[in-house]
């Protein structure tokens, strides 16, 4: 190998190095700032665990590249799988109501990173059944519940907070996690007599 091609495959090497470390520290970021605290939730309590998407390979984040300029990447086959295992036929197929779910991740994922507010595109085909909130502005402090009521209400107890997006299935929340380089957000429910 010539002198040329060694730097070359050097120069190559370490922008693969940097862009690991960058992607490391995103998902580093994502996963500890994701966690709503005992103290934020006053009166709620959680139900379900922050949790990591099924079937995603342990080097998921590390291998997705955020980049506005060229758009979502491919949706990788482990979630076309999960889709087709979990989501019943409805007016969508399993696989675009997948890539729906993946694409609007993405997006919530660079207007998080950018701090700004896209719109979004996603329109699911059915009722929706979970919310996810989010308390302030940046990629941190998510939680679900499965109602709307309860949604409004963690709304009104956490200042700053909003719901992000609606769901009609766990798993296309999950794919929009996956999507948007997130664990799924614990699920919290309301303990106070109503």
């Amino acid at each position: 190998m010539s002198s040329e091609g060694i730097a070359s495959a050097i120069r190559y090497l370490a922008e693969a190095i940097r862009g690991l470390a960058t992607e490391i520290s995103r998902s580093r970021q994502a996963s500890s700032s994701a966690e709503v605290s005992e103290e934020e939730l006053g009166e709620w309590e959680v139900i379900e665990e922050q949790s990591s998407v099924p079937g995603a390979p342990s080097d998921f984040n590390a291998t997705i590249r955020f980049e506005a300029e060229t758009g979502p990447p491919p949706i990788p086959e482990f979630l076309l799988a999960l889709a087709r295992k979990k989501l019943r036929s409805t007016k969508a197929s399993a696989e675009d109501r997948a890539t729906a779910a993946f694409s609007e991740g993405f997006w919530c994922r660079i207007g998080w990173l950018c701090n700004v507010e896209l719109a979004s595109n996603y329109n699911p085909v059915l009722p929706p059944t979970i919310w996810l909130i989010q308390k302030d502005q940046g990629i941190s402090n998510l939680a679900r519940t499965t109602s709307r009521r309860e949604a409004e209400r963690l709304c009104a107890s956490i200042p700053g907070a909003s719901v992000v997006q609606k769901f009609p299935t766990v798993t296309e929340l999950q794919i929009f996690c996956a999507g948007a380089q997130l664990p799924v957000p614990p699920l919290v429910r309301w303990t106070s007599a109503q």
